[in-house]
C-alpha cells in the first residue's frame, strides 16, 4: 500500500513538473508566456537578433518577434498576424537596395538600418504584447502592433476591455471617447506649449520688429491637428474592420498609449508614446469655460443649452487702420470673458507659387467662434461652386495654396469673401467631424444668417466694446502683426 501511494505521489509530482506553465500559476513569468520567435532562414545571413550587437556599424537588419505561448484561438490568430510581418521578401530587398546604393570610399557612407522588436509585460493577470518596427528607408518609424490578453481565458482583450480590467470601473462608466480624448489632449497640449514658449523666447516683441510672429496658435493647431489624426486613423481603421489596440503595459506596469502626434515644430507626425492616466476624465463631456461665461452672463443655462458653438460678427480688415481698431474690440472681448488671453488666428489666405509664397487675402470678414464643448476644435475648410452650383469642400487633392487651420477655445476667423466665401468652419472632436457650413448675410437687412445650432452673439458684444470705450483696450500688437505681415505699409 505504501510502495502504491509513493508511485502515485512521484507520478503526480512528475506530471506537474512536466506540464507547461499555465496561465493560473501563481509565478507569472513573462518567459513562460512569451518566447522570441527564431529569425526566418531567408534572412540568416543579413539579420541578427534585436540587442545582441550594439555595434551599429557591422549589423544592416535587426529583428526579434515574438511568440505567445497562451493557449486560446485568439492568441494563436495573434501569433499569424506575428508571422507575416517577417516579410523575409521586404527586408531582403531593402537590403538590396541599400547595397546598391552604397558610396564607398566616403568616410560616412550612406547607412540603412531597420530594426522589430518585442516588449511583453505581465500585471494583474494581463499580458501586454508590443512590437516596435523602425525603418530608416520608409515612413513607419516607431509603429506599434500590441495585443493584450488575460492570462487566465487567454482571450484577446479590446482597448475599453483592458481599461475596465486595470480600473474596475462598471462598463457604463467607461467612455473611451473621453479618455482618449483628456488623455492625447494633455499630451499634445504639454508639447505644443513647449514649442510655442520656445519659438516665443526667440521672437523680439517690439513696435519695430516687421517679423512674422509665427508661434503664434502653434500650441492649438498641434492639439487639434493631432485629434485630426488620430480620428481619421480611427475612421480608417473602423472601414477597413480592424480594430487595433494602442494601450499598452509598459516596464514598470504603467499603461501608456501610442498615437500619431502632429509635430508642432514643423510639418508631419510622429508615433508618440505617452503615459495613460485611466481616472482622469469627466462622466460627461467637459464644456468650454469660455462658453459658460459668457451664456451666464445673458443669463441663459450653458448646461442646457441647445447651441453648440457662439459667433460674433467683427466685420473686415482691409488695411492696417481697420484692422487695428478691430483688435481693440478682440482685446476688450478677451478682457471680459476669457482672463485677458488673445483667441487663437485661423485665417483664410492663398499662399503658394502664385503669390510668391507670400500671405495674401483682404479679409473681408472676421468672426470670434467659440465651441461649446473644451476639447472641440474649428476648423476651416476651402469650398468651391460644384456642377450644381452649391458650395461644397473641395477635395484634398484639388485643394489650392489656401491656408487651412485649427483652434482651440475661441478661434479669430479670418475670410476673404469678395465674391464668395473661401472657408467654410466645421466644429469638430475625435469622435466625429461637424456638418460644414460658414457665416453669410441675408443682403436684405444685413442680420447674419447662421446654423440653428450657432449663437449668434455680435450685439453683446458691440454693445460691451461702448460700454468700455473709456478703458480703451490696445490692440494685441502680436495679432496685429501676424495678420498684417505682408500687407503695404499706411
Amino acid at each position: 500500500m505504501k510502495r502504491r501511494f509513493f508511485i502515485t505521489l512521484l507520478t503526480l509530482c512528475l506530471s506537474l513538473f512536466l506540464l507547461p506553465l499555465s496561465p493560473q500559476a501563481e509565478n507569472q513569468n513573462v518567459q513562460a508566456f512569451v518566447r522570441t520567435r527564431p529569425i526566418p532562414r531567408a534572412l540568416k545571413d543579413v539579420a541578427e537578433a534585436y540587442g545582441e550587437n550594439e555595434d551599429w556599424q557591422e549589423v544592416t537588419i535587426r529583428i526579434s518577434l515574438p511568440e505567445i505561448l497562451l493557449q486560446s484561438a485568439d492568441a494563436s490568430a495573434a501569433n499569424q498576424e506575428i508571422k507575416a510581418m517577417e516579410k523575409t521578401e521586404d527586408y531582403q530587398q531593402s537590403y538590396e537596395f541599400w547595397q546598391e546604393n552604397m558610396q564607398e570610399g566616403e568616410e560616412f557612407p550612406f547607412y540603412y538600418n531597420a530594426a522589430c522588436y518585442y516588449e511583453a509585460n505581465i500585471y494583474a493577470g494581463v499580458l501586454s504584447v508590443r512590437i516596435i518596427s523602425s525603418n530608416g528607408m520608409e515612413d513607419n518609424l516607431g509603429t506599434s502592433w500590441i495585443a493584450n490578453f488575460d492570462l487566465k481565458s487567454g482571450k484577446r482583450l479590446s482597448d475599453k476591455e483592458l481599461v475596465k480590467t486595470l480600473s474596475l470601473l462598471p462598463e457604463d462608466q467607461v467612455d473611451m471617447n473621453l479618455l482618449f480624448e483628456e488623455n492625447i489632449i494633455r499630451e499634445a497640449r504639454n508639447m505644443g506649449d513647449a514649442i510655442e514658449n520656445h519659438m516665443r523666447s526667440f521672437s523680439y516683441d517690439s513696435d519695430n520688429d516687421d517679423s512674422r510672429p509665427d508661434y503664434l496658435g502653434v500650441a492649438d493647431q498641434s492639439v487639434a491637428e493631432t485629434l485630426e489624426m488620430v480620428r481619421r486613423e480611427a475612421m480608417e481603421d473602423a472601414a477597413n474592420g480592424r480594430e487595433k489596440s494602442v494601450l499598452f503595459l509598459s516596464d514598470n506596469a504603467r499603461l501608456n498609449i501610442v498615437y500619431r502626434q502632429h509635430s508642432p515644430a514643423g510639418a508631419g507626425f510622429f508615433y508618440n508614446e505617452a503615459p495613460f492616466y485611466l481616472f482622469s476624465f469627466p462622466r460627461e463631456r467637459e464644456l468650454n469655460p469660455l462658453y459658460v461665461r459668457i451664456l451666464r452672463d445673458f443669463g441663459r443655462d450653458p448646461w442646457n443649452s441647445p447651441y453648440q458653438g457662439l459667433l460674433a460678427c467683427l466685420g473686415p480688415a482691409t488695411d492696417r487702420p481697420s484692422l487695428h481698431e478691430l483688435l481693440s474690440e478682440v482685446s476688450a472681448f478677451s478682457w471680459k470673458w476669457n482672463k485677458y488671453q488673445s483667441p487663437s488666428p485661423v485665417l483664410s489666405y492663398d499662399c503658394g507659387e502664385d503669390t510668391n509664397w507670400t500671405p495674401v487675402a483682404t479679409y473681408s470678414e472676421f468672426y470670434l467662434v467659440i465651441p461649446k464643448y473644451a476639447n472641440d476644435y474649428i476648423e476651416i475648410c476651402e469650398l468651391e461652386l460644384n456642377s450644381q452650383s452649391q458650395i461644397v469642400e473641395k477635395k484634398e487633392e484639388d485643394q489650392s495654396g489656401f491656408q487651412s487651420g485649427r483652434a482651440f477655445g475661441v478661434g479669430l476667423i479670418g475670410l476673404s469673401t469678395e465674391t464668395m466665401p473661401t472657408g467654410g468652419l466645421r466644429i469638430s472632436n475625435l469622435k466625429e467631424r461637424g456638418a460644414l457650413w460658414y457665416p453669410s448675410f441675408s443682403g436684405k437687412d444685413g442680420s447674419l444668417l447662421l446654423p440653428d445650432d450657432i449663437l449668434d452673439v455680435t450685439e453683446a458684444l458691440e454693445k460691451h466694446v461702448r460700454s468700455s470705450r473709456d478703458a480703451a483696450p490696445e490692440a494685441d500688437k502680436e495679432l496685429e502683426r501676424y495678420i498684417a505681415w505682408g500687407w503695404p505699409e499706411g
